[in-house]
């Protein structure tokens, strides 16, 4: 039984969403329920009532009550730009002939996990590859990352996050071969739901009524109850802002998702908001503003300040800045593969990155800042100054 077949049902959450009367931000109780929990978010989304700014403070003290001032912070590696998935709103969609097609080899794997490590001070990082159809080159993926995962863990890094599509038990089994079983609560899957609406899922997802394993929409809801099932207990679960223009269908979604995989046995659950950004030879044009994701933001963190939003260099420094007390995490990277260590900023290439990010500050400049400039820590990073104290 997956939370696409037990527990979604956005009809019923707008029925429960419409019995909410005056809303107490003042309230310290946090919702378990996932229809109420849902209910709730959506009935404060959308209560013009509500002001951004009352929000924003409501949702930083439930926050600080229940995580203090730490962050989550880690770095994406792209280990690829290969992907079998049609995805139209994708650079990396096997469609697109004009993105040049990348690899990491082993060298390349050890010598950006070294440069994060020994140069960024990071302790936290994220590997990321394109989706496959064919099984065997699946299983294959699942191998390389399940490599790079134990090599990360035997470096020292202390969490370590995947985002390489929706796994089936086989693949996971493969990768948790390389985990065992005392570190499995440092490794976290990552698998965006795109969107809670299915029929909008799949008008993205398939070209031309096309089979990939991508379009596959309840495969990807199930992937979290395996994962959960071989004792992993992080998740991160994630809304591409700007499918679904009936936002608060997202928002509810991810509320309901959450409270589920909390229910079922996660520890620490994760939401990706990333908005639609310029990709090679799709179409850049913005469709969810900054008010609107900055009224999300708040949402989220109010109902569930359990769970970590998170935020990246898709959003420029100043958004980063505006909901830094709203966040649970923070993630500064780039989509090209092998990016680390070339230069002073992070690499941006459109012919080779699955998308474009708005800040190409490098990591330990990014969270210097938030560390100097306000009260906040950033866990899983650990500059000298801060291993010495």
């Amino acid at each position: 039984m997956s939370f696409c077949s037990k527990e979604l049902n956005y009809a019923k959450v707008k029925e429960l969403a419409r019995e909410f009367g005056v809303v107490d931000l003042n309230c310290s109780t946090i919702e378990n329920d996932p229809d109420i929990a849902a209910a709730l978010a959506l009935a404060i989304f959308q209560n013009p009532n509500i002001t951004y700014d009352e929000l924003k403070a409501a949702a930083t003290r439930r926050k600080v009550q229940v995580c203090g001032k730490d962050i989550i912070g880690f770095v994406p590696i792209y280990l690829t730009n290969h992907c079998a998935g049609e995805c139209k709103m994708c650079g990396m969609r096997h469609t697109n002939k004009d993105l040049v097609r990348q690899f990491a080899t082993k060298s390349v794997i050890i010598q950006q996990l070294h440069y994060l490590y020994e140069e960024q001070d990071m302790r936290g990082v994220a590997f990321l590859t394109g989706e496959f159809n064919d099984d065997y080159t699946r299983k294959a993926n699942s191998f390389i990352v399940g490599y790079a995962l134990d090599q990360a863990l035997e470096m020292g890094f202390e969490h370590v996050y995947m985002n390489i599509g929706s796994l089936q038990q086989e693949n996971m089994e493969i990768i948790a071969d390389f985990v065992g079983k005392e570190n499995r609560s440092r490794v976290a899957m990552c698998v965006n739901q795109e969107t809670y609406n299915e029929h909008i899922y799949r008008s993205f997802m398939a070209a031309n009524g096309g089979m990939a394993v991508k379009a596959d929409f309840k495969r990807r809801m199930e992937s979290h109850d395996i994962w959960l099932s071989l004792g992993f207990s992080a998740d991160q679960i994630g809304s591409l802002l700007g499918l679904n223009m009936n936002v608060g269908e997202e928002v509810a979604g991810l509320c309901a998702h959450a409270k589920y995989l909390m229910k079922n046995g996660a520890k620490t659950v994760f939401f990706s908001l990333p908005r639609l950004k310029p990709a090679l030879g799709v179409s850049h044009q913005t469709k969810v503003n900054d008010q609107t994701i900055k009224r999300i933001i708040a949402t989220l963190a109010y109902v569930a300040p359990e769970c970590a939003v998170m935020v990246t260099t898709r959003e420029t420094m100043e958004m980063q800045d505006e909901v830094l007390s709203m966040m649970g995490c923070l993630a500064p990277g780039t989509a090209v593969v092998g990016a680390y260590g070339r230069g002073s900023t992070m690499p941006n290439d459109e012919k080779v990155a699955q998308f474009q990010i708005a800040d190409t500050r490098l990591p330990k400049a990014i969270f210097d800042r938030v560390e100097t400039e306000s009260d906040y820590t950033i866990i899983d990073y650990l500059p000298k100054r801060k291993a010495t104290a």
